[in-house]
């Protein structure tokens, strides 16, 4: 297991200090435990990704022990996110400027929500990037409807390990994709689409490995709330659906010490 963060240096978490040293901040108990170093700092990259959760989870078992040997101090722990400071840079410049004309905003109801129909219904479509041990490390959401290779560069762009091969459906098989992966150094294996004039045909003895994400999807949705979205709001979903893969990569880290 990772042992627990400690950014306190981090530049987020030292605004985050001057925001609870502040005469207006009304809350005396988090002054006092800023002071005494009980509040313990953790900075993410983003919200989605897995391997944060992974980061954070150390620290809330720290947090707990800390406060099971002494239960009348003051304990915490602050988590903060680069991405989501960068979205409220971003909303505090939009708001500067000039109202826009109706219609011109940002996109807003089921298609900001990752919600679209498809043969399944009113759903929508996982994404998902994993090791190779099936373990998942990012996750793009789409409309039901939407095509997998929309999601194949956005994967591709999450900040983890570059892998030396890329195993994926027929899906994702495109030209300007393949190209991508190769410049990357990365081979390629996907099975070509149907409609292929010239098919290119992976490495299958290889491309048999690619039933560990099959696993992954069906260790993920027996979660009833991932097989079956309720959550109304793409942060929502994307929050239970970051809670099953911690569940899926906390197995890999029990008993082995």
């Amino acid at each position: 297991m990772l042992p627990p963060a400690d950014d306190r240096n981090h530049l987020l978490a030292q605004r985050f200090d001057a925001f609870i040293r502040d005469a207006a901040f009304p809350c005396l108990g988090a002054k006092s435990a800023l002071a005494k170093g009980q509040i313990q700092m953790v900075v993410g990259r983003d919200m989605r990704l897995a391997w944060d959760d992974l980061r954070i989870y150390p620290n809330l078992l720290d947090l707990a022990w800390s406060y099971s040997r002494e239960p009348t101090l003051f304990h915490s722990l602050a988590v903060q996110f680069e991405e989501d400071n960068r979205r409220l840079a971003t909303h505090d410049r939009q708001h500067q400027r000039s109202r826009p004309r109706l219609g011109s905003g940002r996109k807003r109801g089921a298609c900001a929500n990752a919600l679209g129909r498809s043969r399944g219904g009113f759903t929508s479509k996982i994404h998902a990037r994993c090791d190779n041990q099936g373990l998942p490390v990012g996750f793009i959401l789409t409309g039901g409807e939407a095509s997998d290779y929309t999601a194949a560069e956005p994967l591709m762009a999450i900040p983890v390990a570059t892998p030396k091969a890329l195993l994926a459906d027929k899906g994702y098989d495109g030209d300007r994709f393949r190209e991508s992966l190769l410049v990357r150094g990365i081979l390629p294996i996907i099975p070509p689409r149907s409609n292929r004039k010239v098919p290119e045909h992976p490495d299958y003895r290889r491309y048999k490995d690619r039933n560990r994400v099959e696993r992954m999807f069906g260790k993920l949705k027996q979660q009833r709330r991932i097989a079956t979205r309720y959550d109304k709001t793409l942060l929502s979903f994307e929050s239970f659906l970051n809670l099953a893969a911690t569940r899926l990569w906390l197995k890999s880290f029990v008993n082995t010490a």
